[in-house]
């Protein structure tokens, strides 16, 4: 199944909120009101927004398999990552996921986390959610999550194959930190 942006998007949010409504909806895409909302869907062939989400939230689609977009010429696919919890607490819900758009349909060690301090500003803030990516290469310049107990932090990877703390520039300890992964990706929520 392919989708458009604006459906992709739409089937992203209703994913993150069943019971998301029309006027919702609309609000979250900064449409002007709900007729831009049945609009996309009409265009899509969909009879109404009833129809769109029992296929969204089929049992069989609860991966979102096959959808992609077309940006810039290129095909971006939409995957559902896992989302841990920057302070170490398991959630009393069950798991958490994530949605956003990568460029490989099937990357492995993909997770997220939204970061819960300033302790890294100016780089990153609080609220950022960073995607981290467990199987890439620590490289020059790469940030890193790192770990120590329950405890997440980052540091930034050095030439001589160092992990520095940003604000201090000194090393941590990896025979006690332990390096889970590259931060691919940082989105920052401006509201």
């Amino acid at each position: 199944m392919h989708f458009d942006e604006t459906l992709t998007y739409m089937a992203g949010l209703i994913r993150a909120n069943p019971n998301i409504t029309v006027r919702q909806l609309a609000k979250e895409m900064k449409f002007a009101d709900g007729k831009s909302v049945y609009y996309w869907l009409g265009k899509s062939n969909f009879s109404g927004i009833r129809e769109f989400k029992e296929l969204i939230l089929k049992e069989d689609f609860d991966n979102l398999e096959g959808v992609s977009i077309q940006e810039n010429d290129k095909s971006m696919f939409l995957l559902r990552i896992p989302w841990r919890d920057w302070c170490g607490k398991s959630k009393e819900t069950g798991a958490r996921w994530f949605h956003f758009f990568h460029d490989n349909p099937n990357p492995r060690g993909l997770f997220t986390m939204t970061i819960s301090t300033n302790d890294y500003y100016p780089w990153f803030s609080q609220d950022d959610q960073i995607i981290v990516n467990t199987t890439r290469q620590i490289r020059t310049g790469s940030w890193v999550l790192l770990k120590q107990g329950r405890y997440y932090f980052l540091g930034r990877a050095g030439a001589d194959k160092n992990i520095y703390a940003p604000h201090s520039l000194q090393p941590y300890s990896l025979s006690v930190t332990k390096a889970l992964g590259v931060i691919i990706t940082l989105q920052r929520n401006l509201l």
